[in-house]
Formats: C-alpha cells, structure tokens, sequence
C-alpha cells in the first residue's frame, strides 16, 4: 500500500519558467553594471562571457537577446523606456 507522502503532489512545471529566471538575472546584472557606471556596451560583453562561463561547453537558446534584454534595462534605468 502507497503511502500519501510517497507521492506528492507537485504544481505542473512551466516550459518558460528556466528562461523567465535567466532574464529576470540579466536585467538585475544590466541594472548593476549601469549603477556602477559601465557602458551598456561593456556590460553586455561581460554577461555575455558570464553566460558563456556558465553554459560552457554550449551556449542558452536565448544568448542572441542578450544585448536586447541589457537595452532595455539600460532604457528603463535612464527613464526614457518603457519596458
């Protein structure tokens, strides 16, 4: 006889939920790269090679939309986006 704790019950998994979190990561790393003062451009470089490190050997089907993602961070930090 199973017992109830032998199977819990879990809330289903969402297909998006692993790349909402990584871009919910690269904003607050674009937010503090742009609070200590760096470039966008320089900040994109440097998460993309912290992605890089992470993913060694292959690379996220959402490393294209790195420097996308950083962009709006950088306009919503600047106040003159509205994503």
């Amino acid at each position: 006889m199973p017992f109830d704790w032998m199977h819990p019950k879990r809330a289903p998994q969402q297909a998006d939920a692993d790349r909402r979190q990584h871009e919910r990561a690269i904003a607050e790393r674009a937010r503090l790269f742009f609070n200590l003062g760096y470039s966008e451009a320089d900040a994109t470089r440097r998460i993309e090679e912290a992605l890089r490190w992470e993913f060694d050997p292959g690379l996220p089907s959402f490393f294209g939309e790195v420097s996308g993602l950083v962009g709006a961070e950088y306009r919503r930090a600047r106040g003159t986006g509205k994503n």
